[in-house]
């Protein structure tokens, strides 16, 4: 009846696509990648004998996405990135103060 949706629409689970991601944790990883592929093409290898400490510090843009799109809060169970997200905007958000005139 009234506010009942087609069950198609009513999807609870976001639709998977290459290697179990969904469409966006696919584009940002893509983008992660991207950054961290140029970055290591600009700054050198650091000196050491070991290869992947050699190049661990070019993959940082890639493992601060992963991160984000794949880590869920512990309180909320939300994906670390929208959870961040909603905490910057509300911690700068434009407030009004009371004592304000509108006009002002």
């Amino acid at each position: 009846m009234y506010g009942d949706r087609h069950p198609l629409i009513q999807k609870t689970s976001a639709e998977r696509f290459i290697f179990g991601m969904t469409l966006i944790q696919l584009l940002v990883v893509m983008a992660a990648g991207k950054l961290s592929y140029e970055l290591s093409r600009v700054i050198p290898d650091l000196p050491v004998d070991n290869f992947m400490l050699r190049h661990f510090h070019q993959g940082i843009p890639l493992y601060a996405a992963a991160a984000l799109v794949f880590l869920e809060d512990n309180v909320t169970g939300r994906i670390m990135a929208p959870s961040l997200f909603d905490k910057l905007s509300s911690r700068f958000r434009r407030r009004i103060f009371v004592y304000r005139r509108e006009g002002d």
